[in-house]
């Protein structure tokens, strides 16, 4: 067969592979799509950054309200950045029955509180020396109870114990195992507390609300470690805690009555930090002195109305000077600075927006949901990740007032953590603003 003529199928494979050599050569680079086609001022550009100046610093936390929450926290940790934080609480307890008759001659054999077990934060081989003390200011429903309020006491010990946490161990009450939970006597030093219950007038036993006039509530707080130590968690309001009285009478041997905290309940946490002057002196700088250019280096969060972070971002208003700017996303990184583990990263931070009265308000990105948003710990990059598209777009279309953004551990009240982040000249991994943009001129 003579090799110049080609079979028709031949020549259709050989047309192909011509043509696809021919698009090949006629790609353009997909971020000048439209140059020599598209007038000048239409052209669109795609481009990519992170290299946007972050300004980024730790303040110190306002008081945080904290009555009413899910869990209340007891405890006190140290360690080397942060120094000492401790928490206590202040509850009240309530009639699980009104006009209740202990019988003829009652007598007190203990009086137990349980505090049931709702996780714990910190090392649990630390010893905690607890004490008990009996509330003597009125506390009241409808009003608001901050973390650094203190509430006037009796003074007089109603409990002293030293014990290891044990908030994963079931135990036995009454013959029955039940789950996670701390009991404390309240007769063992004295019994006059348990006998002021037992004794208590008909007309205090009428109603809560003259109970809680006669038993103001109880103060439960451990003194300050000096190495590491735990917060634990609480669910006071749970089936596990309660005030039992145990006590006998000449009719019946045994009997228990139950004092309970319920949502009618006024309790609150107090929270300290002994004004940081056991921090890390780099930490007091920043936060103390207010010398927020180390910032740039090192950044602090904590919770129990410790520490968040303020951000802001300078110069984006001045990038649609000369171009007009699309985001198409937009995300903020935050590396962890610890990834050892020895301090637990918080599961979830929370980004705000920063108002001009000083407060916080949610941000317009969240309004897309929270897998969205983000905020969630990233184990396997060590890091958190938040969407800010919206948010980086109104800056650049100079359509709000920037008053920058405020970054928290999310449940302030409720959690006991604290982190390092890297700051945004960190020579590791400093946080970044990431951006994906397009443009025309």
């Amino acid at each position: 067969m003579n090799p110049l003529q080609l079979s028709p199928r031949s020549f259709l494979q050989i047309a192909g592979i011509l043509l696809f050599f021919i698009l090949i050569s006629c790609e353009k680079d997909p971020d000048v799509v439209g140059l020599g086609v598209t007038p000048p001022q239409d052209q669109i550009f795609g481009e990519r950054m992170d290299t946007a100046t972050i300004i980024a610093y730790s303040v110190l936390e306002d008081s945080l309200k904290t009555n009413y929450t899910s869990l209340n926290l007891l405890g006190s940790t140290f360690d080397p950045v942060f120094g000492r934080t401790d928490a206590s609480f202040y509850t009240q307890f309530l009639l699980s029955s009104v006009n209740v008759d202990f019988g003829p001659n009652p007598v007190v054999d203990s009086l137990v509180m349980y505090l049931g077990y709702n996780g714990y934060y910190g090392d649990t081989t630390v010893p905690l020396t607890l004490r008990v003390y009996e509330v003597d200011e009125n506390m009241y429903i409808d009003s608001v109870y901050y973390s650094n309020q203190v509430t006037q006491t009796k003074g007089v010990e109603l409990a002293h114990m030293t014990f290891y946490p044990r908030p994963k161990d079931s135990v036995m009450i009454d013959t029955i195992k039940v789950g996670p939970l701390l009991k404390v006597k309240l007769s063992d030093i004295s019994k006059d507390f348990a006998n002021k219950l037992l004794n208590a007038p008909k007309e205090v036993m009428a109603s809560n609300a003259e109970f809680i006039k006669y038993m103001k509530g109880l103060q439960v707080k451990v003194d300050p470690v000096s190495y590491r130590g735990s917060m634990l968690y609480f669910n006071l309001t749970g089936s596990l805690s309660a005030l039992n009285m145990y006590y006998h009478n000449d009719s019946v041997d045994s009997l228990r009555f139950p004092y309970i905290v319920n949502e009618y309940s006024t309790r609150y946490n107090y929270f300290g930090h002994s004004s940081y002057l056991l921090a890390d002196p780099n930490f007091r700088k920043q936060l103390i002195y207010k010398d927020t250019a180390l910032g740039n280096q090192l950044l602090y969060l904590q919770t129990m109305g410790g520490v968040r972070v303020k951000f802001k971002f300078p110069y984006l208003k001045n990038w649609s000077k000369d171009k007009k700017i699309a985001i198409n996303e937009a995300k903020l990184i935050l590396p962890n600075k610890e990834t050892d583990g020895e301090w637990e990263a918080p599961a979830k931070l929370v980004l705000l927006a920063n108002t001009s009265d000083g407060k916080l308000s949610q941000m317009t990105d969240e309004l897309e949901g929270a897998t969205y948003f983000g905020g969630s710990y990233i184990s396997a990059s060590h890091e958190y990740q938040f969407r800010v598209s919206r948010y980086v777009q109104a800056l650049v279309n100079h359509s709000m007032d920037d008053y920058g953004l405020s970054l928290l551990i999310s449940g302030s009240a409720v959690r006991a953590n604290r982190l390092l982040l890297n700051g945004p000249k960190n020579l590791e991994r400093p946080v970044r603003l990431q951006i994906k943009y397009s443009y025309s001129n």
